[in-house]
């Protein structure tokens, strides 16, 4: 996987998985990337982490939320990198831990020093935001 952010662009990589996503909801998925990031001061080890956080976010909203929009943004501050995915589907009070997805998602937060924050609210969808110190 390292070799493929090597080889391409990290925004590239990311369109194409958003691009692709389809599910029983015919959620439309966006991506939007502020202008000011330049992703080569990422690290591999980051961009790895938050390609997997992304998908496994993605994975969630396709099995699950009921969603119609899904936006991921991608922001930049001078003090952090964020990854924000949210949702206007069905949302939730609390997970049934029955599967690991949100649990990999902090792990891999915990990997590149970054904090996961998960808000949601039944019939409000749901908001994950990965912050990344820089």
């Amino acid at each position: 996987m390292s070799n493929l952010f090597n080889e391409h662009q990290f925004e590239q990589v990311v369109t194409d998985l958003v691009s692709f996503q389809v599910n029983a909801w015919k959620t439309r998925f966006s991506v939007e990337f502020d202008q000011q990031i330049n992703f080569e001061k990422l690290d591999a080890n980051t961009k790895i982490n938050l390609f997997y956080i992304l998908q496994e976010g993605i994975q969630n909203v396709n099995k699950y939320s009921k969603a119609t929009l899904c936006t991921i943004v991608f922001h930049y501050t001078s003090s952090s990198f964020k990854l924000i995915i949210c949702d206007n589907g069905i949302g939730f009070e609390k997970t049934d831990g029955k599967g690991m997805g949100i649990s990999n998602m902090k792990e891999r937060s915990q990997q590149i020093n970054a904090t996961l924050s998960l808000h949601s609210k039944q019939g409000e969808g749901t908001i994950l935001t990965v912050v990344v110190p820089l």
